[in-house]
Formats: structure tokens, C-alpha cells, sequence
């Protein structure tokens, strides 16, 4: 059965492909997902996609259908066999439910369509099942399920799907001291007080370099470049970012306690585990955040900390003008979309704040 697998780039950064019975590239997919590397699509979106399409390969391979025989009625079966839990298909919805979710559906659809569409400009398929799927999407390469699309004119799927956004999961103030207690090494302090306190993206973080830290001017610099651990800074813009004196206490007792003499332009960088002085990579992150969730009792991820940062901002009455740029976002549309997940005592709070009583002011 087909199986995804990394693959490590000649610049030591990380990509993914998917291989066959016989553990051998299956060259089509790791053509495309090169591709997508290729053109900077994050890392975590090439690993994902990998997973997608390995899926399409095992549904494939059970109906003995060639990949060129796509058609909308296949891919319509295709979205069937997803939303049905099966061996070989990973389950993300909860166990009762025993489907993977709506969102995760979209998105292996997004992987499907965009793969076919690149297979058909390439000349390595017939057009026909794309011209249904279609006008390609204008600009630089994007899915047909690209969120961005904005205009009433905006490309729509061939296969509705109505997936509605999750409120964003986030952690209590104890939760999150919890963490910091529960950390050991002061690398790892450093890195969870950071996210917690600014709310950086985790690509955003692992491409950070020493002269980003201000110390004297209280920011950390957010600056898009390319990494060599396959991080980037989503959306390509500099900004900065704002922290307190303690996140710089972190910092300083990291540098002195444990990076010491490493030359290394990057601030998170192997100590323990793999090549000493290396920047640190996502899978390494995944496993600092399960070791501290099973110290702390707390589970979490590194975007956790982000909503619960945004959120606390939010509450805190920051205008969300302030918010959306802090986070880095293309618009406030898409801070409030992202966060509209206000508790019931929230809004009875700022209807009481504006004066508003029983609905009269």
C-alpha cells in the first residue's frame, strides 16, 4: 500500500513524497510535490497534500481505476469513500463519528484537483476532466478551493461542499503557565513564552535569526526570507512585533545557558537531538509539544498559543485593526472570520459596555 515519506533536499530543508509497494517513488506524485516545493508552498501544505493524494492512489487502486480516468462522478466517489472511515485512511473526526472532517475533506480535494490541473498544463493528461473542474485559478498557482478568492466571479468547486469554520481552540492563562512550569530546557521556555506572547506563526519563529531579537526596542522582526529548515512567513510581509521583558529574559537565559558558543545565525537550533547547531525543523516543534502536553497535562499545539494570544487581545478590547496586523493576516476580514468565536459572557459583556440593556440603550 502506498505510504508517504520525507525526502531531505540538497539544501538540507525537507519535502515529502509518496511511495509504492515496493517503497520506490511513485514518480508522477513526487513530480508534483516537488513542484509545489519548488514554487515555496509551505512545508506543512506539501506533507499534507502527500497524505492527500496517497489516499487518492489506495481508493484508486481499489476500484483498479488508472489515475488519467478521473471524472467529476469518480471524484464525487472518491469524497464518499473519505467521509466513510476505511483502512488506509486517516480519521481525524472524533472516534463516535468515525468520518474525517468536512474542512479535511475540502482540503484533500484541494490536493486532487490541483494535482490534475497541474498534471493537465504539464501535458502529462487529457484536459477533459479539468476543463470541468473550471477556470483555473488567475495569479501565481493556487487550488480551486483557494480561500483568498474574494470577487463574486471566484472559482467554484465542482463538488459543494458546505464546511463550516471551527472555533479555534485555545488555552486558559493556567493552561499556558502550566507549559512554561512544565519546560526544562530554557531553549524551550524561550519558545513557548515566545508564541504565547506574540502570537508568531510557528514557521514564522523557526525562521528567526539573532538580529530579528530587539531587544532595546522591545520587538521581534518578522522578516520573509528563505530558510533552510523550510520555514516562511505566510503572506511574504516584514512586520514587528511587540513583546515583554520577559520573553528577553528567556531569550538572554537561553543564549547563555545553552547556546553558548554555537554559530548559528538562527535563533532555534538543534542542542540535543540531531546535528548540534542545525535550525530546528517542524517535526522537532511536534515533538517539544507532545513531551511538554504529557508533563503538563495540557494539549497544545504551537497555533494553540496563537488563538489563545489573538483571543486574549481581542477580549482585552484591542481593536481588531491592531489584531489582524499583529497576527500578520491579509485583512481584518480574515481575523474577524477567524476569530467570531466570542463566548456568550463576552457579548453580554460589551453589550453592557455600550450601554445596551434588555435590547433598549
Amino acid at each position: 500500500m502506498a505510504r508517504v515519506a520525507p525526502v531531505l533536499l540538497e539544501d538540507e530543508s525537507r519535502s515529502w513524497t509518496v511511495l509504492d509497494d515496493s517503497g520506490w517513488p511513485i514518480e508522477l506524485l513526487d513530480s508534483y510535490l516537488g513542484f509545489l516545493t519548488d514554487i515555496e508552498r509551505s512545508p506543512e501544505t506539501v506533507r499534507s497534500y502527500a497524505f492527500d493524494l496517497k489516499d487518492l492512489w489506495v481508493f484508486l487502486d481499489e476500484r483498479h481505476r488508472p489515475w488519467e480516468s478521473m471524472d467529476l462522478e469518480l471524484l464525487g466517489a472518491f469524497v464518499g469513500w473519505l467521509r466513510r472511515s476505511r483502512t488506509g485512511v486517516v480519521v481525524l473526526a472524533a472516534p463516535e463519528e468515525g468520518r474525517i472532517q468536512m474542512s479535511t475533506t475540502a482540503r484533500k480535494l484541494a490536493a486532487v484537483t490541483g494535482f490534475y490541473r497541474w498534471a493537465a498544463r504539464s501535458g502529462r493528461c487529457p484536459g477533459d476532466f479539468v476543463g470541468q473542474l473550471g477556470p483555473t485559478p488567475s495569479g501565481s498557482y493556487k487550488s480551486f478551493l483557494h480561500h483568498a478568492r474574494r470577487r463574486s466571479d471566484r472559482v467554484r468547486p465542482p463538488i459543494p461542499l458546505r464546511v463550516e469554520q471551527p472555533a479555534p481552540k485555545t488555552l486558559s492563562e493556567d493552561e499556558i503557565a502550566r507549559l512554561v512550569d512544565a519546560t526544562i530546557r530554557a531553549r524551550d521556555r524561550f519558545l513557548v513564552l515566545l508564541l504565547a506572547s506574540s502570537g508568531l506563526r510557528i514557521g514564522e519563529a523557526l525562521g528567526l535569526r539573532h538580529a530579528d531579537v530587539d531587544a532595546p526596542g522591545g520587538s521581534i522582526q518578522v522578516v520573509p526570507r528563505r530558510n533552510t529548515n523550510g520555514s516562511r512567513v505566510k503572506g511574504g510581509r516584514s512586520r514587528a512585533v511587540t513583546v515583554g521583558a520577559e520573553v528577553f529574559r528567556a531569550y538572554s537565559d537561553y543564549m547563555h545557558d545553552e547556546f553558548g558558543e554555537i554559530d548559528s545565525d538562527y535563533v532555534f537550533v538543534n542542542l540535543w537531538g540531531g546535528r548540534r547547531g542545525r535550525p530546528m525543523t517542524y517535526p522537532s516543534v511536534r515533538d517539544i509539544c507532545a513531551r511538554l502536553g504529557r508533563r503538563a497535562g495540557v494539549a497544545f499545539n504551537p497555533h494553540r498559543l496563537r488563538h489563545s494570544h489573538a483571543t486574549e487581545l481581542l477580549r482585552a478590547e484591542v481593536p481588531i485593526e491592531i489584531v489582524s496586523k499583529r497576527l500578520g493576516h491579509s485583512s481584518v476580514q480574515t481575523t474577524s472570520a477567524v476569530y467570531s468565536h466570542l463566548l456568550p459572557e463576552d457579548l453580554r459583556r460589551a453589550i453592557e459596555a455600550a450601554g445596551f440593556v434588555g435590547g433598549h440603550r
